[in-house]
């Protein structure tokens, strides 16, 4: 970006007690694939800067890590906590997820302003040695914060529930369930 541009220290830990365990057997046994960016910015963009008086904005919020990776740390972390199956070489499933959205707005009141996030991560799980998709999903998550650090507040606001969202997908488990040899 731009000399206005700050990198934040991402620290992101997925909060276990909001992810709920998995009920009975979770079926097959899946890998993570690759988390793809489809944002079509730059892949360590967390923020871009909001400008406030009508100006165009300069400067951006930036991570170390591109956001992709960071989300993928975080869902296999979730995953397991959750219990699901995941294996690091899994034979012909594969969960594969893109990053469709990552959007701030700033919300006015009459004493104050809030910071509100919205994430958009879309989900496959396919059987590779069939080239067939088994299930899709799109989890929407959204945040917001007035207070303190707002953009990580509200980054890791959206990476939790986000998470715990994609966790508790009764659709999901029942197609691992479904696939299950």
């Amino acid at each position: 970006m731009d000399a206005q541009s700050l990198t934040l220290d991402i620290d992101f830990v997925v909060n276990r007690s909001r992810i709920l365990p998995v009920s009975g057997s979770v079926g097959r046994k899946f890998t993570l694939g690759a988390v793809v960016d489809n944002r079509g910015k730059d892949p360590h963009l967390i923020m871009e800067k909001i400008n406030m008086g009508g100006r165009l904005p300069r400067g951006a919020y930036l991570s170390q890590e591109p956001v992709a990776g960071i989300f993928f740390n975080a869902l296999k972390d979730a995953l397991l906590t959750a219990g699901f199956a995941l294996e690091e070489k899994a034979p012909d499933l594969v969960l594969g997820a893109s990053i469709e959205k990552l959007n701030y707005s700033v919300m006015m009141g009459f004493a104050r302003c809030m910071l509100q996030g919205l994430m958009q991560v879309d989900l496959k799980l396919v059987n590779v040695k069939e080239q067939v998709q088994i299930w899709q999903g799109s989890f929407v998550a959204q945040a917001g914060a007035g207070t303190g650090d707002v953009v990580l507040e509200v980054f890791y606001a959206l990476l939790d529930n986000i998470l715990q969202k994609i966790c508790s997908d009764k659709a999901l488990q029942e197609a691992l369930a479904a696939n299950t040899p």
